[in-house]
């Protein structure tokens, strides 16, 4: 694509903000003085409107604190924090609160410099029924509400199902409670890992198109991350693999939100390999017979779709302007 050809306006409301930008983590696990300076320069450069918040663990706070002050921007990092940890949901609570503590000090502490906007949480490993869901829940709002009743500037809560046999009757037990714990200060959703290290990280076109279902019917948001490199579905040579596409995974979430679509259709969606399957234009997205206008995407994006996590904003980035996506 020629540098003076414009981004259409449907591509751009698609991919405004959605690449939290995960450096700390495999596999790039670049240095936290690394991954910040490579988030202020994508922030400085021409493909900014893409960029999301930054994204570290609760336990590595501390060396945010630490760098020097050159690498503190003007403007406050936006970040997105993972908290909680535990197979057991005890053991879970405990860590939760621990984290949330920390993350209410440091911005305290580092008020001018950073914005703590989202948490992301993994649910306990042996969270196995759904009846115990909304006292896992409530026990997660209770300790938000406690550590961060106003000195954390949270919008956004994401929870990860963690992957069992149980996995799909929890992700409809919570997608179907969380709707009771949103709030306007608080908007609250879950979380889909698409990818991984290894082969069986990657989830089933099935499963995605099934927890998309899920959170359209719920009405909750949702915020993917892992393995989502590359604009399009394709073949993952170094996995062995299929490999799911950022835009058919985001334009699956919008076309599903504005058509009454099940999951069999959402699949055929997250499947297209083709480069011209989804189309952009200024008007709006378009999938076949399905079509979703300017402002039907920038709602779904606020409302459903709302950012993928990616250990390295550059591929992305590059990988859409092989396809000429982007000049």
């Amino acid at each position: 694509m020629p540098a003076t050809v414009a981004v259409p306006a449907s591509l751009q409301a698609l991919l405004h903000g959605a690449i939290d930008y995960a450096g700390l983590f495999p596999p790039a696990r670049l240095s936290m003085e690394e991954t910040v300076r490579r988030y202020l320069a994508h922030q400085a450069g021409p493909d900014a409107w893409m960029l999301g918040r930054l994204v570290l663990p609760a336990a590595r706070l501390a060396d945010l604190g630490a760098l020097p002050g050159v690498l503190m921007p003007e403007a406050p990092l936006r970040l997105s924090v993972l908290a909680g940890h535990g197979a057991a949901p005890d053991t879970f609570a405990t860590n939760l609160r621990a984290d949330l503590a920390a993350i209410a000090a440091f911005q305290q502490c580092f008020d001018a410099e950073v914005r703590v906007e989202a948490l992301e949480v993994r649910l306990p490993e042996r969270l196995q029924r759904a009846a115990d869901v909304q006292g896992v829940l409530q026990a997660l709002w209770e300790a938000i509400d406690h550590a961060a009743p106003g000195s954390v500037p949270l919008t956004a809560l994401f929870l990860e199902v963690p992957r069992s046999e149980r996995q799909r009757a929890l992700v409809e037990a919570v997608s179907e409670a969380l709707p009771a714990f949103d709030l306007p200060r608080l908007h609250v959703g879950l979380k889909m890992r698409c990818g991984g290290l290894r082969p069986e990280a990657i989830p089933t076109a099935d499963f995605v198109a099934f927890f998309l279902a899920a959170c359209r019917r719920a009405g909750v948001r949702f915020k993917a991350t892992a393995g989502l490199h590359h604009p399009l579905r394709h073949w993952d040579a170094a996995l062995g693999v299929p490999a799911h596409g950022f835009l058919n995974v985001l334009g699956a979430a919008v076309l599903a939100r504005v058509h009454p679509i099940g999951p069999a259709r959402i699949r055929r969606i997250l499947e297209a390999d083709d480069p011209e399957a989804l189309h952009f234009d200024d008007d709006g997205l378009a999938w076949e017979d399905l079509h979703a206008g300017l402002e039907q995407i920038r709602e779904a994006r606020a409302h459903a779709a709302t950012s993928f996590g990616s250990c390295s904003f550059a591929e992305p980035v590059r990988a859409l302007r092989t396809l000429g996506r982007v000049p």
